[in-house]
């Protein structure tokens, strides 16, 4: 299966629209019966470059096992406008943005058709039986093979971590599911799924961090103008200005140091 990627910023960003991601996942899906190898699906925002990527100029990574899994996932979107940006500025310009907030609707809506069926992993307590029942409602037909929001730890021993993963993964192995979303946030949801991906038999797994909120209307997302133009931002920080700014704040000057240098440096460090 060819793939168009772009190298923004070390990561490998697929060139598509919303179309052809919806259609990549659902070939992946049919390509399971032959080859029963689960792929990971990474949507790329803000926030997943800072934490793979060392801001610091002595220091070229901050995360290598993260990035490393970002390289190996079968279908990478830039879920964030700064990131199409970037693609632009760097001269690796993208078809556009693939958000999770927009993926997982339209992911639904082609389950509901197709006859898939979909697993909500994580999110808080009750956000994802509140989203499961909002998408069902939108598609009748749409399968919710499980709804699940355990608490999982990265770090500490990994027997024990896999131990304790056990009964989630045997849930959903025993669900039968074709996709399962995991909202535990960037980076546990990816890091989650490596420690796991050798015992589950699940198609395809998406990282959504926050979708269950903003399916579910716990959390209100920007206007489409704002989306559109990259300012989700000021919205979000306008919401939970206590809790976001320094959040926000600091990500984005990472960030902007992190492609200033890629800017001005002809040679690629990431590799």
């Amino acid at each position: 299966m060819s793939r168009d990627t772009k190298l923004i910023l070390g990561l490998p960003i697929d060139n598509v629209t919303m179309d052809q991601a919806v259609q990549r996942i659902f070939d992946l899906i049919d390509r399971y019966e032959k080859y029963k190898q689960p792929r990971l699906v990474v949507t790329v925002h803000i926030d997943f470059v800072v934490q793979a990527i060392s801001w610091w100029p002595k220091c070229r990574l901050r995360h290598p096992e993260f990035l490393d899994i970002i390289k190996r996932a079968a279908l990478v979107t830039a879920d964030g406008m700064p990131i199409v940006w970037a693609g632009r500025l760097l001269g690796t310009p993208l078809k556009g943005r693939v958000t999770g907030a927009d993926l997982v609707p339209r992911l639904a809506e082609a389950a509901a058709e197709h006859g898939k069926s979909i697993y909500f992993l994580g999110g808080h307590e009750g956000v994802g039986e509140k989203a499961a029942e909002i998408l069902k409602q939108r598609h009748p037909n749409l399968e919710i093979a499980g709804i699940d929001a355990p608490y999982v730890h990265i770090e500490g021993e990994t027997s024990s971590l896999i131990q304790e993963d056990k009964p989630i993964v045997d849930r959903i192995n025993d669900s039968g599911t074709h996709i399962l979303l995991i909202a535990f946030g960037c980076p546990k949801q990816e890091l989650w799924f490596e420690r796991n991906k050798h015992r589950l038999n699940v198609p395809i797994s998406i990282g959504v961090g926050g979708t269950f909120e903003f399916i579910a209307g716990t959390i209100a997302r920007a206007p489409v103008w704002m989306q559109k133009y990259g300012a989700e931002w000021i919205f979000r920080v306008s919401q939970e200005p206590e809790r976001l700014w320094k959040r926000y704040f600091f990500g984005f000057l990472k960030f902007s140091i992190i492609f200033m240098r890629s800017f001005f440096n002809s040679q690629v460090i990431y590799e």
